[in-house]
């Protein structure tokens, strides 16, 4: 085998297969991809459901691309694939992170028209704001 051949297989990976590919290979692919995305979708929306800030939620993030990005490497994925996942992982993660704290909190509460009734600011030792809100019908907010 030459060089040109090693490398090819280093990095597009190992295809010993005349024609189109097998079936179980597209079925794995698709399998990898879709457990995948449920994995890092999931654990953003897991992330911000245990209460963990948005760098908190990206890291979380990151761990799974990486574990995924392990996967593919274990299973003799080529090493361009493999740098094209982690790559697009690590840029989409934190707006991942981001849509995904937006959605779970845009479940879990109701948008409403409030009117903001009293803003308290705190000396500069303990930076902290307060603020009354009530409904626009003037009822107070729950």
């Amino acid at each position: 085998m030459g060089l040109g051949a090693q490398l090819g297989e280093r990095l597009l990976g190992a295809a010993e297969y005349e024609g189109s590919p097998p079936v179980w290979l597209v079925t794995e692919g698709v399998v990898v991809a879709v457990s995948a995305a449920v994995l890092t979708t999931g654990s953003g929306v897991g992330a911000v459901l245990v209460g963990l800030s948005r760098p908190g939620s990206t890291a979380v993030v990151l761990v799974v691309v990486a574990a995924i990005a392990l996967h593919l490497l274990i299973t003799g994925a080529g090493h361009l694939l493999v740098a094209g996942v982690t790559a697009l992982g690590v840029l989409l993660a934190p707006a991942l992170s981001e849509v995904t704290t937006e959605a779970v909190l845009a479940g879990a509460g109701r948008d409403r028209d409030a009117v903001v009734t009293a803003v308290a600011h705190e000396p500069a030792g303990n930076p902290a704001s307060y603020r009354s809100v009530r409904l626009r019908d003037g009822a107070p907010s729950g």
